[in-house]
């Protein structure tokens, strides 16, 4: 505000000081409805409400982790059953080349 203006009260309210904060009366009737003072439920709110949402970062960031662990959908199976029947064709595989191998090292 410029000097005239404080000289001759033009200036409303003076500004609170930057720790202060102005609550609706509606959210301070709720914040003490049960009793509780004014800044202590104030501030419990707030700490809840960081509390909150620094969970919700934390989440956010596990679900980012696993996704990012997670197997790619072409590689997935869909069912035990197709890991079993899987497992079984490599082993026959595994049993035909291993049992082909000395035939082509006696030719």
């Amino acid at each position: 505000m410029s000097f005239l203006g404080r000289l001759f009260g033009g200036g409303g309210t003076p500004a609170p000081p930057p720790t202060t904060v102005v609550l609706p009366d509606d959210l301070a009737a709720a914040l003490t409805a049960d009793g509780t003072a004014l800044p202590v439920a104030a501030e419990a709110a707030l700490r809840e409400a960081l509390a909150a949402r620094r969970q919700a970062a934390d989440r956010a960031a596990a679900a980012a982790t696993q996704r990012s662990e997670r197997v790619p959908f072409w590689l997935a199976r869909e069912s035990e059953e197709d890991a079993a029947i899987e497992d079984r064709l490599r082993d026959r595989l595994e049993q035909r080349r291993a049992g082909d191998e000395p035939a082509e090292k006696s030719d």
